[in-house]
């Protein structure tokens, strides 16, 4: 794993390297036949920056862009698809609708409905690879637009649209554990039916949830899949483990979750930090809504908890944990109701219509808890 991180950074740096290269172009052209003296580094540093900073912007519209053309050009269809925390959602009713839904450590995801399994498998390769495809076939296009216009400040916009480009289709195509990326998700399904099938499975639950639907209403036999997973040797195995232990807090099968939770704890050796924090979040939840273990609590309010959880800022989930947290634990009614604001705040954005009510339901599960327990308001 330390290998593949330093595979990342070694190419996130060589891409800014590259683009530095660019700025020395960009400041010979601005300031010809003079010296480089130091307001003439800063400009140049300002504008490389300046279009370093769009152009990432732009290749991740167009990473997730090829995901769907090459997902649809394979048999699937559009479910969602989201740049930053803006979301463009499919409803049940065929519209699609801008949404906000943040998801830490991604810039973008599209997500589409998978043509049905034969035999096992169904097509994936291009539908994962599609945004690297993408991103190289129009860094490679830039390269030379730079080259047919090289001598006009235009000609830099090119080269560092080029640039970034190809480095975006390096950094998300080069199989990396750490970050669970495109090239890595490829390999794992090319090495796992395990995996692929419960890849199909996750995908085929958002589209759902996308429709409004509630994963109890989702066949039973999907999660039973996930919740049976034994084979945490790699990290979409794990995710569908982690969307398992969702559906039980969705049922309120709190035994159960606390069951799972302890078996991830023990077995998921690799897990990506944002799963991890899933685990740990939903953990304390259970406890506080069951057996009250203050230790067990303590120890999930802990430090390196409290680092995984910021990981989960802007998830209703999380709202709902610290809502029963500081309702039943700490007995503070004030700051519960500022988790409270934030889920009601965020009812009109948020993409999964379902999910949100069930959240509804659980923060009134937890009032119930509080008056019966005669938690004071």
């Amino acid at each position: 794993m330390k290998k593949q991180k330093i595979i990342l950074n070694i190419l996130t740096f060589s891409m800014g390297g590259a683009c530095a290269w660019a700025g020395l172009d960009v400041i010979e052209r601005i300031f010809p036949n003079k010296n480089l003296d130091l307001p003439a580094v800063y400009i140049g540093t300002l504008v490389v920056m300046v279009i370093m900073y769009i152009m990432i912007l732009l290749h991740t519209f167009i990473h997730e862009t090829g995901h769907m053309i090459f997902g649809l050009l394979t048999g699937y269809k559009f479910s969602s698809i989201r740049f930053l925390n803006f979301m463009f959602i499919k409803g049940k009713d065929g519209a699609i609708r801008l949404k906000k839904y943040k998801i830490s450590g991604t810039a973008g995801q599209c997500l589409m409905l998978p043509p049905e399994m034969d035999n096992g498998t169904y097509p994936y390769l291009l539908y994962n690879m599609g945004g690297c495809i993408l991103n190289l076939l129009t860094g490679i296009a830039a390269i030379v637009l730079y080259n047919i216009t090289y001598g006009g400040i235009v000609s830099i916009i090119w080269l560092i649209a080029g640039i970034v480009g190809v480095f975006t289709c390096l950094i998300n195509g080069i199989p990396v554990k750490p970050v669970s990326n495109d090239g890595y998700n490829t390999l794992v399904f090319s090495n796992s039916k395990t995996a692929l099938k419960t890849f199909w499975i996750q995908l085929n639950i958002v589209e759902r949830q996308s429709r409004g639907i509630a994963a109890t209403d989702m066949p039973d036999e999907w999660f039973k899949y996930l919740e049976d997973i034994c084979e945490f040797d790699n990290l979409i195995n794990v995710s569908g483990y982690v969307t398992a232990i969702g559906y039980y807090i969705e049922k309120r099968d709190f035994e159960k979750v606390k069951e799972m939770c302890i078996y991830a704890n023990e077995n998921a050796k690799e897990i990506l930090p944002v799963h991890e924090g899933i685990v740990k979040s939903e953990n304390l939840f259970v406890h506080l809504v069951t057996d009250m273990d203050k230790d067990r609590i303590e120890e999930l309010t802990g430090k390196k908890c409290m680092a995984l959880y910021k990981l989960l800022e802007g998830q209703i989930s999380m709202y709902r944990v610290w809502y029963a947290y500081y309702k039943l634990y700490k007995a503070d009614s004030q700051k519960a109701q500022k988790y409270l604001d934030m889920v009601n705040k965020a009812e009109k954005t948020y993409p999964y219509s379902a999910d949100f009510a069930v959240e509804k339901q659980l923060l009134a599960y937890v009032d119930d808890i509080a008056c019966n327990n005669n938690v004071a308001e």
